[in-house]
Parts: structure tokens; sequence; C-alpha cells
């Protein structure tokens, strides 16, 4: 669960643009959040503008471009029909990205674990962040009005990702 928090924090900072890809985005995290044994969080805007009262004025814009934050977090050993359910998700999401041609950005691998951000070119339309270890495999999907400063601070290591 502290890895889904600090993901979060760190997902706050990536408004997305809203585009066809992110209904099929929805269409999978809404078919797997039904799912016994997988865990989903929604974060609505109401939530994150809440959350947001003491925060500096560019952090409020980049939150108030956030249409809707989704989290879905599968324990491992989580099977359905004799099958990993984080396979069957991962399948799933890598599919989305070919089909949609999304560019990994950010890919880290530890021992047992890996990281890995995917963003459609030209900073327009869903993100996609894609985590596992031994215990879990998470995915979160933001979607809102991409931020090149955003994105370019991730990259540059101005926004530490933390697994």
């Amino acid at each position: 669960m502290k890895k889904i928090l600090l993901l979060t924090l760190v997902l706050i900072s990536f408004p997305l643009y809203l585009a066809s890809q992110s209904r099929e985005i929805n269409e999978i995290f809404d078919r797997y959040e039904k799912k016994k044994s997988v865990e989903s969080i929604t974060i609505s805007p109401s939530i994150l503008s809440m959350t947001n009262s003491s925060k500096s004025k560019e952090t409020a814009d980049l939150l108030s471009k956030i249409t809707d934050m989704r989290i879905l977090n599968i324990p491992e050993n989580a099977l359905e029909n004799g099958q990993p359910i984080s396979k069957q998700l991962k399948y799933e999401l890598d599919k989305v990205i070919k089909q949609f041609q999304f560019q990994r950005a950010v890919k880290v691998e530890e021992e047992n674990s890996s990281f890995e951000l995917y963003m459609i070119n030209g900073n327009k339309g869903a993100v996609l962040f894609i985590s596992s270890d031994n215990s879990s495999f998470t995915a979160i999907s933001i979607l809102g009005d991409i931020d090149k400063t955003i994105v370019n601070s991730l990259l540059n290591g101005s926004i530490k990702v933390k697994k």
C-alpha cells in the first residue's frame, strides 16, 4: 500500500488529455476492478481540489487539469480460471500501449521489481504507470491534460519516482 500512495503522489503531478485511448483504458480498469482480489482506487477531481488548498498556484493549475485517476493493485497470487490476474491485465495493457503507440518514457528494473511510465507521443493522451514486484502488480492511469513541464520534471529527476 505504501508503494501505491507514493506513486499516487507522483501521479498527481501528471495531468492528461482525455482522448479515445482513455475509453479503452477505462474499459480495462472497469473490468478488472470488479474482480475478486483486485484493489481499486479512483480519485476524482473534486478530491484532488480538496487536497490542494495549501499548495502553490502552479500545483493548483496542474491538479485542475486532472479529470480522473485510477489505480488497480493485484496480489501476484490472485488467480482467475487458474490464470494470474496480473498477467491478464499486463497483456491487455500491452495491447493498448501498442494499439495507441504509447512510448515508454521511463523504465526502472531492480532485482525483483520493475516500474514503467508510458505516454502518447506529443504529450497528448493517457499516461500509464505499471509497477510490479514479487508481491503485487499495480497499474495507474491518469486522464486530463498533459503539461510538458511536468513530464520534463519527471524525466530530469525534479519529480522523484519511488517504488
